[in-house]
């Protein structure tokens, strides 16, 4: 069954206030680790000490990180839009038809077989299509999902990973 869930559409009209609060959530996140990095310990109260002095480093460095990641990601995506609509920004990223297939199983885990196999045929199509496959964290079922160029090949790729599972997990 193709996916029509991400077709282009004109940009809603609440998307700049969306990527404002993005943004405004962004830059505080920025503004928090700069204050926590500037910090004095001594001018703390001492149970607020005691966590400063407690917390590791790696994790101040991390929310930092995070947090410039954030801003980033927020202002390259109102850089990308420039007030077009979403279906020309969206226009450079290649659309595949797309096949799903949820297997019943009697075991979720993967298999290293099954695995390998996904990553020789993403391997072979080369960035023209993909195959994910995902157990589902709910359902005594595997989620097997193709693209492809076109939808016959995204169908063969879909049921060849699908027998496979259904092989492989019973």
């Amino acid at each position: 069954m193709k996916d029509d869930l991400f077709s282009p559409r004109p940009l809603a009209g609440w998307y700049w206030v969306g990527a404002v609060v993005s943004l405004l959530f962004a830059a505080g996140a920025c503004a928090l680790y700069l204050l926590h990095v500037t910090a004095d310990p001594a001018t703390l109260p001492l149970d607020q000490r005691t966590v400063f002095a407690a917390e590791p480093s790696w994790v101040t460095s991390a929310f930092g990180l995070g947090a410039l990641a954030e801003l980033a990601a927020a202002l390259l995506l109102c850089g990308a839009v420039q007030g077009r609509p979403m279906s020309e920004a969206a226009a450079v990223i290649e659309r595949y038809p797309q096949v799903k297939e949820n297997v019943r199983v009697a075991r979720r885990q993967l298999s290293d077989r099954i695995r390998d196999e996904v990553d020789r045929v993403n391997a072979e199509l080369d960035g023209n299509g993909r195959v994910l496959v995902r157990p589902s964290g709910t359902e005594p079922v595997v989620r097997v999902l193709a693209e492809a160029e076109t939808d016959e090949a995204a169908a063969a790729l879909c049921a060849s990973i699908s027998a496979l599972v259904q092989q492989e997990l019973g």
